[in-house]
C-alpha cells in the first residue's frame, strides 16, 4: 500500500519505529470478522474464538453473507469490529453497572456502541442514542429496534443541542468522526482520502463536540472518547488541549499485557490503541476522562407533556406493570415507569425519533403490531400464534414476500426462525399479508 509519508511520520510518534514495517505488512492481511452476541437472543458460539476484552465478542473463521442469515435480522448478534469492543472495559472498570445510569452515546450511528452499551447497563438505566446526520438515523433506529431493549431513546440533534439539555448524564460516549487511519486495511479508499488538512479539520470538529458534550455530563461523570484513528492530534493532544480549559482527569485502565493493547501516556493523558499488528482487530483509540467541575443548571422552557396511551397494550408485554403506555406520533409506545420524567424532558427539548418499544398503530378498529414489538425483549410471545419458518420461508419473509399460511385461523402471527422472532404477518387463511417494513427488506435473491 502506498501510505502517505506524513502519515508514517505521525505514526512513529505513537508506536516504536521498529514496528512500522510490521504494521504496514499487516495491512495486506485478511481483515478479521467479529460479532457481538445479544445476551437476550443468544446463539451457539461453542466453536468460536472469543474476543479477549469483550465477554460476548467472538471471531468468525470467515466472513459470511450476513444478509442471508435470518438470525442477523432477528438481532441475535451485531457485526462489530473487535477493537471497538474495548469500550466494555471502560464501563466495567470505571462505572457501577449495578446502579441506574444515564448514558449518552452522542455520535451513535450505525449503532455498534449503543447496542453494546445496552447489553452492559441494567433495565433501571437509560441510554440516549444520538445521531446528527438524518440519513444515518434510520440505520441506527433499525439496529436499536433489532437489539430489542426498551430503555433507549433515539434522537437526531447536533451536539450543541445537548449543551443546554436539563438532564445530566453519568456517562457520555463520544465516538468522534475522524480521519479513519484505523480503517486503511478494511477500506483502502480511506488512504486516498487521508491528508494533514483532513486531520486538522477532524481535530477541530472533535474539539467542538467535546465542549458541547461537557455541560450535560454530571460532576464526577465519565466521558469515554474514541476514534478509529492513530495520530496524537486527534487523540491525546485533543484531550490535553480540552483539559487545559476544563477541569477533568484522565483515567487509567488496567488491561492485561497479554491483550497487547498499546497503552500510552502523553502529557498526562492515558490513551489505549488497538493496532492491527498487535491485536486481532482494526485500528481504534480510546481515552477516559472524569469530570471535576459542576455542570451549569438548565430549566425546562415548556410545561407540555406527552399523551398517555389508553390502548390495551398490556396483553402483549411481559411484566407489563413495569411500563407506561405513550401515544407518540399516532402510534403506541411503552417506556419504563421509573424513567417517564426523563423521557418527558427529552420529548420537550430534543428531536426524539424513537423510544422504548413501539407496540403498534391503530387504524380504525384494527390494531397493527409493530416490528419493534416483534423484536423486543418485553414481548410476550404467547400473545400471538407462532409461524415457525424454515430458512427458505424466513428469507422469503425478509424479502417482504407473502409466505403461504400454515393455519386456518385468521389474525396476526409472529414469524420466528429458530425460535427468534423476525416480525408479523396477517393470516387471511387464503393468503398472508407481510408486515415486514419495506425499508428493511432484503433486496437480493442470491444466497
Amino acid at each position: 500500500m502506498n501510505l502517505p509519508s506524513s502519515f508514517l511520520e505521525n505514526l512513529s510518534e505513537v508506536i516504536p519505529a521498529l514496528e512500522i514495517s510490521e504494521y504496514v505488512n499487516t495491512l495486506n492481511e485478511e481483515v478479521p470478522t467479529s460479532i457481538r452476541i445479544n445476551p437476550n437472543k443468544k446463539i451457539n458460539t461453542q466453536e468460536l474464538e472469543k474476543v479477549k476484552w469483550c465477554e460476548l465478542g467472538y471471531y468468525l473463521p470467515e466472513r459470511k453473507k450476513f444478509t442471508f442469515d435470518p438470525l442477523f435480522h432477528a438481532g441475535a448478534y451485531y457485526v462489530q469490529e473487535a477493537g471497538s469492543m474495548l469500550i466494555e472495559q471502560a464501563f466495567l472498570q470505571l462505572t457501577n453497572l449495578n446502579s441506574p445510569l444515564k448514558v449518552l452515546d452522542l455520535c451513535a450511528a450505525p449503532g455498534g456502541k449503543s447496542t453494546h452499551i445496552l447489553s452492559l447497563i441494567n433495565d433501571e438505566s437509560i441510554l440516549v442514542s444520538n445521531e446528527v446526520i438524518g440519513s444515518r438515523v434510520s440505520t441506527l433506529q433499525q439496529n436499536i429496534i433489532k437489539w430489542g431493549s426498551a430503555n433507549c431513546i433515539i434522537t437526531q440533534n447536533d451536539p450543541k443541542d445537548y449543551s443546554g439539555f436539563s438532564e445530566k448524564f453519568d456517562v457520555v460516549v463520544i465516538d468522534a468522526p475522524c480521519s479513519g487511519e484505523g480503517m486503511f486495511r478494511k477500506h483502502s479508499h480511506a488512504i486516498d482520502e487521508w491528508s494533514e488538512d483532513n486531520v486538522n479539520l477532524c481535530s477541530s470538529r472533535q474539539q467542538r463536540i467535546l465542549h458541547n458534550a461537557w455541560n450535560c455530563l454530571k460532576e464526577n461523570g465519565l466521558l469515554i472518547y474514541s476514534t478509529c484513528t492513530y495520530n496524537l492530534k486527534e487523540n491525546e493532544e485533543n484531550i490535553f488541549e480540552f483539559l487545559e480549559e476544563r477541569k477533568g482527569e484522565s483515567l487509567k485502565l488496567n488491561l492485561p499485557p497479554a491483550w497487547n493493547v498499546h497503552e500510552t501516556i502523553h502529557k498526562e493523558v492515558y490513551g489505549y490503541r488497538m493496532m492491527p499488528h498487535k491485536t486481532k482487530s482494526e485500528g481504534f483509540f480510546m481515552s477516559c476522562i472524569q469530570k471535576k467541575e459542576p455542570s451549569e443548571s438548565n430549566s425546562n422552557k415548556s410545561k407540555k407533556s406527552f399523551v398517555k396511551s389508553h390502548f390495551e397494550w398490556k396483553q402483549y408485554i411481559k411484566n407489563a406493570e413495569k411500563y407506561e403506555g405513550v401515544d407518540f406520533k399516532n402510534k403506541q409506545f411503552i417506556f419504563f415507569n421509573d424513567q417517564i420524567s426523563f423521557l418527558t424532558n427529552c420529548l420537550l427539548q430534543l428531536n426524539v425519533k424513537h423510544f422504548g418499544v413501539e407496540i403498534g398503530e391503530l387504524k380504525g378498529k384494527d390494531f397493527i403490531p409493530s416490528i419493534s414489538l416483534a423484536l423486543s425483549n418485553p414481548l410476550d410471545k404467547n400473545a400471538f400464534d407462532i409461524y415457525e419458518a424454515n430458512e427458505e420461508e424466513a428469507l422469503s419473509f425478509l424479502r417482504k414476500e407473502n409466505i403461504s399460511p400454515k393455519s386456518k385461523q385468521k389474525g396476526y402471527e409472529l414469524v420466528c426462525y429458530e425460535n427468534q422472532p423476525l416480525g408479523f404477518i396477517k393470516n387471511l387463511i387464503s393468503r398472508t399479508n407481510n408486515l415486514y417494513p419495506k425499508g428493511w427488506r432484503v433486496l437480493s435473491n442470491k444466497i
